[in-house]
């Protein structure tokens, strides 16, 4: 089983790098069979997109693409599942929240027609940001099902949505190893529930359906960390091994 990010080079991954260089690449050091994206840090976008439809496109139409262009024939696109989150994490959010310009928004309301101006303040927003990640769930369902109708490509390509109880798979009809696994899991047992509110644990769910894995996250919680601003910098993705550094 091998296992490796896609990551930003940041100052921690920098001290790293400075004692495991060999483990830093510009292409996957192997051609992964499952890929996982955490799906939380793709909201954050750049002030450039600024529609929904390039929204969708840029942060995870395009993101889905380039995982099956690594060679990987199931990606998984996982979110946080508030339920489950450790109270540690709630603590955080509710801290970054205080930073952020108060932006309203009820459990009744409908998402806007035109993405909001200030996105960070309305992304601190659970209520909010609980009605994107459904949006999202529910537009690249839609697409991705037409990819399968209509490019021959994706006829073996598998698809998850991992958010909240038993995980979706879309693909080809047929039966599949990876579905058969799904299937075979009791999702609501606390082994499969506690622990498996955030991202950075439900990557590893997939393992046992991986020769190797890939993560897509600039989320520090798997081994690096960037910096968040209003007007971030273009990142500079690497693809770490992670052998080499745990040796």
């Amino acid at each position: 089983m091998m296992f490796f990010l896609v990551a930003v080079v940041a100052d921690f991954f920098k001290i790293v790098k400075d004692g495991c260089d060999d483990a830093f690449t510009d292409t996957p050091p192997v051609r992964p069979d499952v890929v996982f994206i955490d799906g939380q840090v793709k909201l954050m976008k750049a002030d450039a997109v600024d529609t929904w439809p390039l929204f969708f496109s840029i942060q995870f139409f395009k993101t889905i693409e380039k995982c099956f262009g690594m060679g990987a024939q199931t990606v998984v696109l996982g979110f946080d599942d508030y339920e489950h989150v450790p109270v540690s994490k709630a603590m955080t959010q509710a801290k970054r929240a205080k930073q952020k310009v108060n932006y309203e928004f009820a459990q009744s309301s409908c998402l806007p027609a035109k993405l909001p101006d200030d996105w960070g303040s309305a992304m601190a927003n659970r209520t909010f940001k609980v009605k994107v990640v459904c949006k999202v769930l529910e537009v690249t369902k839609t697409w991705f099902e037409n990819k399968l109708k209509q490019d021959p490509r994706y006829a073996d390509f598998t698809l998850i949505l991992d958010y909240r109880g038993v995980p979706s798979v879309l693909r080809a009809p047929g039966a599949h190893p990876i579905k058969s696994f799904v299937e075979a899991r009791d999702w609501s047992t606390p082994e499969l529930t506690i622990g498996r509110g955030e991202c950075d644990i439900k990557a590893f769910t997939w393992m046992p359906i991986a020769k190797c894995l890939c993560v897509v996250s600039v989320d520090r919680d798997y081994l690096e960390e960037a910096e968040a601003s209003s007007q971030p910098a273009r990142r500079q993705y690497e693809f770490v091994h992670i052998a080499p550094i745990s040796a």
